[in-house]
């Protein structure tokens, strides 16, 4: 992709509702004690397990651990399609956006065009 393709993508990626339009950035956070605090509700199988795995792909992408950051967005949407068979177009929306924005992160940006829910991945 040229500059202007990606500038485009960018405008794109700005407009999807997901963690990386929503979160503070991480000059905000402490990222650390966040993901710690994460990764206990994991362990503990809370009620939002894929929205927690969600949070984490988005800390993973910041601390630069983008492989670790798709590995929880696959997480995320295994959780969603076990769980929620019945609204899972509707829930797995912010993954997607999360998706595309790590993979652009990546530089891998064919991957990082928005998605919709019947694509798959």
């Amino acid at each position: 992709m040229g500059d202007t393709q990606e500038e485009s993508l960018e405008v794109k990626l700005d407009q999807l509702q997901c963690h990386f339009t929503w979160t503070p950035q991480k000059e905000t956070i402490d990222l650390d004690d966040l993901k710690q605090r994460l990764e206990d509700s994991i362990l503990l199988a809370v009620k939002y397990e894929a929205r927690s795995y969600n949070h984490l792909a988005f800390i993973n992408c910041l601390q630069g651990n983008c492989e670790k950051a798709i590995q929880n967005l696959k997480e995320a949407e295994k959780i969603l399609k076990e769980n929620h068979k019945d609204e899972f177009e509707k829930r797995i929306i912010v993954t997607y956006g999360n998706y595309a924005w790590v993979y652009y992160h990546m530089d891998r940006l064919e991957e990082a065009l928005p998605r919709q829910a019947g694509d798959g991945l």
